[in-house]
């Protein structure tokens, strides 16, 4: 499954991130209690090389696939860290043509610890050209470290802080503060865009990249289309120009 990265300032689509949705015995398990077992059992690097595999093959083969579209994939530090796991990314880019600097590697925290040396291991990955993302920015105490240390690409700001956005001035204090850091050094993502009240005020905050049901529910690599991106991002064009009318003054 597929879930669009939109440059809400520019009408633009900038990728997706593909998100795993496991099956046991047939039936779908949550993706987060999944991971995090794998995670516990020993058996992250695995887990994280076939979501790969997968999030690559089936997005090269997709009808909408350009390598000018960013693909983010989720990873967790303990794969990063293990050498076999780098050199079988090695392979699935020669093997599946997805150009390295098409994708951006996202850091999760299943491990609930970021791992000494970890920071080197990552330059490993844009040596080859890809970038560095993290996720759910906001969520843990561990979040400034690792902006500091891992300096990543991209940010990826927790739902929890966009979420009625519009209505919580904490939160919209919260937001320009970050949006502030963040245009310096990085490029933020806000997750769970849900409704344009809250995508209003999340882009005059100054973030440009958002994702989230808004732009549409998460589709199969067969159902991506241009033709559907254009017609959500026609519609928001029209409601930033009826909103933009409604404050003009006769």
């Amino acid at each position: 499954m597929y879930q669009p990265i939109i440059d809400h300032q520019n009408y633009q689509l900038v990728g997706f991130e593909a998100l795993s949705r496991p099956m046991v015995n047939g039936e779908p398990v949550n993706p987060l209690s999944w991971f995090r077992q794998m995670t516990a059992e020993n058996h992250a690097w695995a887990a994280d090389l076939w979501a790969i595999r997968l999030a690559f093959e089936s997005f090269v083969a997709s009808p909408i696939y350009a390598s000018s579209l960013l693909l983010f994939v989720n990873v967790t530090p303990i794969s990063i860290m293990d050498v076999q796991f780098m050199l079988m990314i090695e392979k699935l880019f020669q093997f599946t043509g997805i150009l390295p600097q098409s994708v951006v590697f996202e850091l999760v925290e299943y491990a609930n610890e970021w791992l000494p040396g970890l920071q080197e291991r990552l330059q490993l990955f844009r040596n080859l050209g890809s970038k560095i993302a993290v996720d759910d920015v906001g969520m843990g105490t561990g979040d400034l470290q690792a902006l500091v240390f891992f300096e990543p690409d991209y940010m990826k700001l927790d739902r929890s802080l966009v979420d009625g956005v519009s209505q919580s001035a904490t939160k919209q204090r919260m937001l320009r503060a970050l949006a502030r850091y963040g245009d310096k050094f990085h490029h933020w993502v806000a997750e769970g865009i849900e409704q344009y009240d809250d995508l209003v005020v999340t882009r005059e905050s100054g973030f440009r990249l958002s994702q989230g049901f808004y732009w549409g529910q998460p589709l199969p690599s067969q159902k991506l289309s241009t033709l559907h991106m254009d017609k959500e991002l026609y519609r928001t064009r029209m409601e930033d120009w009826t909103h933009r009318k409604a404050e003009t003054p006769p």
